[in-house]
Protein backbone atom coordinates (compact mmCIF):
# COMPACT_ATOMS: atom_id res chain seq x y z
CA UNK A 1 0.00 0.00 0.00
CA UNK A 2 3.22 2.41 0.63
CA UNK A 3 4.36 1.62 -2.68
CA UNK A 4 0.79 1.99 -4.43
CA UNK A 5 0.17 5.82 -2.70
CA UNK A 6 3.95 6.75 -3.59
CA UNK A 7 3.48 5.86 -7.28
CA UNK A 8 -0.14 7.72 -7.16
CA UNK A 9 1.06 10.99 -5.51
CA UNK A 10 3.82 10.92 -7.60
CA UNK A 11 1.34 10.71 -11.01
CA UNK A 12 -0.75 13.30 -9.85
CA UNK A 13 2.20 15.82 -8.71
CA UNK A 14 3.16 15.57 -12.66
CA UNK A 15 1.07 15.44 -15.04
CA UNK A 16 -0.76 18.41 -14.05
CA UNK A 17 2.24 19.93 -15.51
CA UNK A 18 2.41 18.12 -18.98
CA UNK A 19 -0.40 20.52 -19.84
CA UNK A 20 -3.20 18.21 -19.33
CA UNK A 21 -5.35 21.35 -17.86
CA UNK A 22 -8.37 20.31 -19.99
CA UNK A 23 -8.37 16.74 -18.60
CA UNK A 24 -11.26 16.18 -16.21
CA UNK A 25 -10.91 15.64 -12.98
CA UNK A 26 -11.96 12.52 -13.04
CA UNK A 27 -10.55 11.35 -15.91
CA UNK A 28 -6.97 12.30 -15.02
CA UNK A 29 -7.39 10.26 -11.44
CA UNK A 30 -8.88 6.91 -13.99
CA UNK A 31 -5.38 7.78 -15.52
CA UNK A 32 -3.29 7.88 -12.04
CA UNK A 33 -5.29 4.73 -10.65
CA UNK A 34 -4.01 2.56 -14.11
CA UNK A 35 -1.01 3.55 -14.20
CA UNK A 36 -0.50 3.04 -10.58
CA UNK A 37 -1.78 -0.82 -10.91
CA UNK A 38 0.23 -1.30 -14.37
CA UNK A 39 3.89 -0.11 -12.38
CA UNK A 40 2.87 -1.76 -8.97
CA UNK A 41 4.15 -5.35 -9.92
CA UNK A 42 6.79 -3.86 -11.65
CA UNK A 43 7.67 -1.89 -8.15
CA UNK A 44 7.13 -4.71 -6.07
CA UNK A 45 9.51 -7.49 -8.16
CA UNK A 46 12.16 -4.38 -8.16
CA UNK A 47 11.92 -4.37 -4.20
CA UNK A 48 11.98 -7.69 -3.44
CA UNK A 49 14.84 -8.51 -6.14
CA UNK A 50 17.23 -5.53 -4.12
CA UNK A 51 16.00 -7.13 -0.80
CA UNK A 52 17.30 -10.35 -2.10
CA UNK A 53 20.42 -8.80 -3.42
CA UNK A 54 21.28 -7.43 -0.12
Amino acid sequence: EPLRLAISNQLRNYLPSVNMSNLASDVLEQVVQIVTNDNLDLGCALIEQVATDK
